[in-house]
């Protein structure tokens, strides 16, 4: 989802740099730090763009989804050959729904520019606006709801 931003950040016009431009730092209790590797400018506007993208949904212009596989292995993966199995045997058993950030969410354009990267980067999804039934349905029946449960910080400077 970080890459999927950076790069539609980028091909809106609204950041100097894309993907290529994204640094990822793991750190040993599980915490990942996302940064865009560009100008001051370039790096709020991605941290805030990756804020709104993975936290809950609330009054979206437009929502993105991505397909869930609600069903897990009956044991656990352990290698890499067991990994490319799972994948495919995976079918998609539901929807999720992401909002659009509001910067790429401005207007149809920008928002297919996410939708673009989304699938190149998240996988096959559907854009809805939630002006129309469709998307107003789905804000309506997913308005707070958080896919990822996780918890952003942003910051100016790490120490």
């Amino acid at each position: 989802m970080a890459a999927a931003a950076a790069d539609a950040l980028h091909a809106a016009g609204l950041t100097g740099v894309g993907a290529s431009a994204l640094a990822v730092d793991v750190h040993p209790g599980g915490e990942y730090r996302f940064r865009l590797v560009g100008s001051e400018a370039d790096a709020e506007a991605f941290a805030v763009a990756l804020d709104e993208a993975i936290g809950p949904v609330g009054a979206p212009r437009y929502l993105v989804s991505r397909h869930t596989d609600a069903a897990s292995p009956d044991r656990p993966v352990r290698t890499r050959r067991g990994a490319r199995a799972a994948l495919r045997a995976a079918r998609p058993t539901g929807e999720a729904w992401h909002p659009v950030p509001a910067a790429l969410g401005r207007n149809a354009r920008s928002a297919g520019h996410y939708l673009r990267a989304w699938n190149a980067w998240v996988g096959e999804g559907r854009l809805l606006a939630a002006a129309r039934p469709e998307g107003a349905g789905v804000v309506a029946a997913v308005s707070g709801e958080d896919p990822f449960a996780a918890t952003t910080v942003m910051r100016r400077h790490w120490s």
